[in-house]
C-alpha cells in the first residue's frame, strides 16, 4: 500500500491551505482527473509501506455519486481495511494520497473540490476522531470501524441503521464520547433506529443519560445492558 511522504504531504498542505486561507482555492481542484503526478513533477512524493501486512487491491473501485452510494462504498473500502491496524489508519499520509490519487475520481464526483470544504474533505483537519469523519475516505472506513459487528448476520446491518438516519448522524459520529465507545454507539444507533428519534428526541435521551451517569462511565456495561439502559431513559 502506498502512502504520501511525510514531506510531500507538508509541501501539498502548505500549497493549498496557504490558497485556501487567503480565499482562493487552488486551480488543480478544477480538474477532473488526478493531477498529483505533475504536481510534484513525477518526483518520489509516495513510499510502500509495508506490502505484506498493508495490501490494498488495486483493483478496488468506489460508486460515484452522492449519498445514496455511501453504505455501499463503506462496504467496500471497510472491507479492504478492517484487518489493519487503527492506528495505522489514523495516519493523515494514507487518507491524502487515497483522496488525491487512488479515488480522486470519486472524490470529485461525492465531494466537489469546487463546492466543499477542501481541508475537511481531502486531508484530515482538526484533532480527535472528528477528523476521521470527515476526510471523503477515511470517513467511510470510520462508519463501518464503528458499526461493523461480525456476530451479527448482516455484518453492516448497524452501519445501515446509522446511514439512514442523517439528520442525526453527524451529530452521534462526531462525538468523541459516544464514538470512542463502541457498545454505546451501537445501542445508541439502534435505538434511535427503531424508535425513529428525531434529532430533537436525540439531544433529549443524551441529556437524560449524562444526568445519570457521564458516558465515559458506561465501559462496564456489555451490549444488553447499554441497550436496557438507552430504552429505559426513553420509557423514562
Amino acid at each position: 500500500m502506498k502512502i504520501i511522504r511525510e514531506k510531500s504531504l507538508e509541501e501539498l498542505k502548505n500549497y493549498v491551505f496557504n490558497a485556501l486561507d487567503g480565499k482562493k482555492i487552488p486551480e488543480e481542484y478544477e480538474s477532473k482527473d488526478t493531477w498529483i503526478n505533475q504536481f510534484f513533477k513525477n518526483e518520489m512524493w509516495s513510499v510502500e509501506i509495508e506490502k505484506k501486512l498493508y495490501d490494498l487491491p488495486e483493483t478496488i473501485q468506489l460508486s460515484n455519486g452522492g449519498f445514496e452510494n455511501d453504505i455501499a462504498n463503506i462496504k467496500i473500502i471497510h472491507s479492504a481495511l478492517k484487518d489493519f491496524s487503527p492506528r495505522i489508519l489514523t495516519s493523515e499520509q494514507i487518507w491524502v494520497y487515497l483522496t488525491h490519487k487512488t479515488f480522486y475520481d470519486y472524490m470529485v464526483s461525492r465531494w466537489d473540490p469546487i463546492k466543499r470544504d477542501i481541508k475537511r474533505r481531502y486531508f484530515l483537519s482538526g484533532s480527535d476522531t472528528r477528523r476521521l469523519s470527515r476526510n471523503g475516505i477515511s470517513r467511510l472506513w470510520f462508519l463501518g470501524h464503528l458499526t461493523f459487528d461480525a456476530n451479527l448476520e448482516n455484518p453492516y446491518e448497524i452501519t445501515e441503521m446509522l446511514m439512514s438516519k442523517q439528520d442525526v448522524m453527524a451529530e452521534i459520529v462526531e462525538r468523541p464520547t459516544i464514538s470512542m465507545n463502541k457498545i454505546f454507539f451501537n445501542a445508541l444507533v439502534k435505538l434511535i433506529y427503531k424508535k425513529d428519534l428525531t434529532r430533537e428526541a436525540y439531544r433529549d435521551l443524551m441529556i437524560r443519560c449524562n444526568r445519570v451517569s457521564g458516558i465515559s462511565r458506561f465501559d462496564t456495561y456489555n451490549q444488553d445492558e447499554m441497550e436496557r439502559f438507552l430504552a429505559s431513559m426513553i420509557e423514562g
